[in-house]
């Protein structure tokens, strides 16, 4: 099912790096989940490595993960006993992660002059979706880039600076308009957490119409086999990896409504989605089977 996820077959195709974003996130869960399963240090020691070393080098992909640590922090925690174990497993998970990503982000804070991240273009991303013109998407309504569509002056000023300068603007920018405008801040997050999973005017907007009308379809059928899938899962005493996979899922959607939201953010964590909905269509199909 995750294979054929349309949105994922068509970024396959490109270079573009959202598939392996999409992969580093489902491998995440999993080795979350087999972690989680073994009591014993020793059982789970393998597992705990694999897992820190998968989350440093998707942090050094994709930096919205940090979001999902601390649910899985968190669900490692009541899963494994003893909490000395406890300390030494996550001490060890955090530290490996650490290792490989920040040795990255003290490089930008060095050449930048200033903590941006894991890439110095986090800042015009945070702008994109917390100015005044803010339509939550990287495109206005008639579907041009937000930043194209600013007054020429804006623009001139963009352009003049250097990436220093860039960021500190970009920064400045944003964080005056949410002083500013708190309300409508808050309002402009809870719109773009409301696209990112429902969509908005502007999705499918560089692709063929028929495509978003076959996506749309494809997606309302996987929301309803996902809702069986984890209707199964918990009645079968799964919900604490449903859980896991459904709060992976809100947190990157939670910190992707921060800055901007554009479909394929979804198509992220949306193969997660389809393995619970793949328990669905399973459990529709085997109704009314001998066992």
């Amino acid at each position: 099912g995750v294979l054929l996820h349309p949105g994922l077959v068509i970024y396959s195709l490109r270079p573009h790096a959202l598939w392996f974003d999409s992969l580093c996130f489902l491998t995440i869960v999993w080795l979350t989940l087999r972690a989680g399963r073994m009591s014993s240090i020793r059982d789970s020691w393998v597992w705990v490595l694999a897992l820190g070393i998968t989350l440093g080098w998707t942090l050094l992909a994709r930096s919205t993960v940090l979001a999902a640590v601390p649910v899985i922090l968190g669900w490692l925690w009541f899963r494994w006993k003893g909490q000395g174990e406890r300390l030494k497993r996550l001490a060890v998970l955090l530290s490996l992660a650490g290792i490989l990503a920040l040795p990255w982000v003290a490089r930008n804070w060095v050449m930048v002059g200033r903590p941006v991240g894991m890439l110095s273009s986090s800042a015009f991303s945070f702008w994109v979706g917390n100015h005044p013109q803010a339509t939550g998407s990287a495109l206005n309504e008639e579907g041009r880039s937000v930043l194209e569509a600013m007054p020429p002056e804006f623009i001139q000023e963009v352009y003049a600076r250097d990436e220093r300068g860039q960021v500190s603007f970009f920064v400045q920018e944003s964080l005056a308009f949410i002083r500013e405008h708190p309300g409508r801040t808050f309002r402009n997050v809870l719109s773009k957490w409301l696209q990112f999973w429902a969509g908005s005017s502007r999705t499918g907007a560089w692709y063929p119409t028929s495509w978003a009308r076959w996506y749309r379809a494809y997606y309302g059928l996987l929301l309803i086999l996902m809702a069986l899938g984890a209707f199964v899962l918990w009645r079968n005493g799964q919900g604490p990896g449903l859980g896991l996979m459904m709060l992976f899922a809100l947190a990157i959607s939670v910190i992707q409504s921060i800055v901007f939201v554009e479909g394929r953010h979804r198509w992220e964590v949306e193969p997660l989605l389809v393995v619970v909905a793949c328990v669905g269509l399973v459990r529709l199909f085997s109704q009314g089977k001998p066992a």
